[in-house]
């Protein structure tokens, strides 16, 4: 972020008590009048080099204007955006982009119309808009796209998946959670046999498993499978919780890889032939690991 980015300021006229105000184009929170103290209509301009200072760091949503000089509508549509700037202060901060300047952030966002409008979370788009339209129809879409939840805000997390993050979490999601759900769902009624031998294979890493009847241990062990597995392919479950609930399932079959008499080739973590499948269920504990760690960003 540049010194000319930090140190530039509007004059903006208090609408409540017309005290005339200097307003920075970057800054924490929202700008409020010095006099008065109510919020003040944050409206600046950014091109390519200072879009990402001005207008993807606000702690507040932005309103994009991707227009140009040439374009009637755009004229039109500019103060129609101001006035909507103005009654929501403290809400959203307007920055206008004129894209004949800006022919990186035009590439960027793709713009086949002018104006183009974008709402902006954390500098991700949450709406768009092209064209223009009358102020009340554009009130209703600002306010539509005001009203959704922040994925990135307390209490929100994971309540929607934006692009970015349906683009690196979908994959793992999907092959971990139908994994582990179809695993869980070939053991729901198991027969004697079978649960006898996986509680056998347990008990000899985890002894205190042997006080459990086979046959309620394994549907046990079907439940927290298929529990976990939903949590993964229901996109509302946030990813963080999805996360720690298949590292502790993957942890628990590393443990058995860890301590069952066979499975590793003396003094290595490598596995022998008989303790590949466990050893595969690493990738489990890293899928989960990196839910959590990403969730966290």
């Amino acid at each position: 972020m540049t010194a000319d980015v930090v140190g530039r300021r509007t004059v903006v006229a208090c609408p409540h008590c017309d005290t005339r105000n200097r307003v920075p184009s970057v800054a924490d929170g929202f700008p409020r009048c010095g006099n008065c103290g109510n919020p003040l209509p944050w409206i600046v301009e950014a091109g390519d080099d200072d879009f990402a200072a001005v207008a993807e760091r606000p702690s507040i949503p932005v309103l994009v204007d991707l227009w140009a000089s040439w374009c009637g509508p755009c004229r039109r549509v500019s103060p129609v955006l101001e006035q909507l700037a103005t009654e929501r202060a403290g809400v959203i901060k307007l920055v206008k982009v004129d894209i004949d300047q800006a022919s990186a952030l035009s590439t960027r966002f793709q713009v086949q119309a002018v104006p183009t409008l974008l709402v902006l979370r954390g500098g991700e788009i949450a709406a768009r808009q092209a064209g223009a339209a009358p102020v009340g129809t554009l009130r209703r879409w600002l306010d539509d796209a005001l009203a959704d939840p922040d994925p990135h805000s307390p209490g929100n997390e994971g309540a929607v998946m934006n692009r970015h993050d349906l683009a690196w979490q979908l994959p793992l999601r999907l092959t971990a959670g139908t994994y582990v759900l179809d695993s869980g769902l070939h053991k729901w009624d198991p027969d004697e046999d079978t649960a006898k031998q996986l509680h056998g294979f347990a008990t000899g890493t985890y002894p205190f498993l042997a006080a459990v009847q086979p046959v309620t241990f394994t549907r046990a062990l079907a439940a927290a499978e298929v529990l976990v597995g939903a949590a993964l392919l229901i996109p509302v479950v946030p990813a963080g919780l999805a996360g720690l609930g298949l590292v502790g399932f993957g942890a628990g079959l590393l443990g058995l890889y860890a301590r069952t008499p066979g499975m590793r080739r003396p003094g290595t973590p490598f596995p022998t032939q008989d303790g590949i499948a466990l050893a595969k269920d690493s990738w489990l504990v890293a899928i989960g690991a990196a839910l959590v760690a990403g969730d966290r960003r």
